[in-house]
């Protein structure tokens, strides 16, 4: 997401006190030009630009790799009903991934109906959101586990994020990979980030059953 550290040498869990101390000196100052909720705003969106989520498109365009495939996750060699139609694909598009108040427009792709000989094409009918509380993290290595103390102390801060999905698209294409279309038109991210240091003072102990 971010870069894993500060000049300092400590973690991504530290990475905003030097935020939180700039915001809390323009707070206390008086006759300032700028606004501290201006210069924050700013700080903010830029601290969500500097992501760097990894966009992937999987893809099935041979008949016996989409047929090896079935037989893994059903148990069964047929093709699926889309395959002669549309390629089996997954993908995330960082693209598509915008700040919150962006207009998100409304996708096209393909449908079936459960009574339809053919699939169509045009506008989804079936668009829905999911808020989502997201953590923003840095600091593992690639293949290497971690502990939960560990993971903890990588996070950075959270923010929350709307998951945009045309559930009409999606329940055609998504066979056996995941949606392409369906999920990769938009997602709507906050440019406010409440950093983990900020939330220490409310830790509470994990509720047991």
């Amino acid at each position: 997401m971010c870069p894993s550290g500060t000049s300092d040498g400590s973690g991504p869990r530290h990475m905003g006190d030097p935020a939180r101390a700039s915001y809390r000196d323009l707070a206390k100052a008086s006759g300032r030009a700028r606004s501290p909720k201006t210069c924050l705003c700013r700080r903010a969106n830029a601290i969500c630009t500097c992501r760097s989520l990894w966009p992937n498109t999987p893809t099935f365009t041979q008949a016996a790799a989409r047929q090896n495939m079935g037989t893994i996750l059903r148990g069964a060699t047929t093709l699926a009903a889309n395959w002669l139609h549309i390629p089996d694909r997954l993908q995330r598009a960082r693209v598509t991934v915008v700040v919150s108040g962006t207009d998100i427009h409304r996708p096209n792709g393909q449908t079936k109906a459960p009574d339809a000989e053919m699939p169509s094409f045009g506008p989804s009918n079936a668009l829905i959101s999911n808020l989502k509380w997201v953590r923003l993290s840095a600091g593992q290595r690639l293949g290497q586990p971690i502990t939960v103390r560990q993971a903890d102390e990588m996070i950075f801060g959270y923010v929350l994020l709307n998951d945009w999905s045309a559930r009409d698209i999606q329940g055609w294409e998504y066979q056996p990979l995941g949606p392409f279309q369906g999920k990769a038109f938009g997602t709507t991210i906050s440019p406010w980030i409440v950093t983990a240091a900020a939330l220490e003072a409310f830790r509470a102990p994990t509720p047991r059953a």
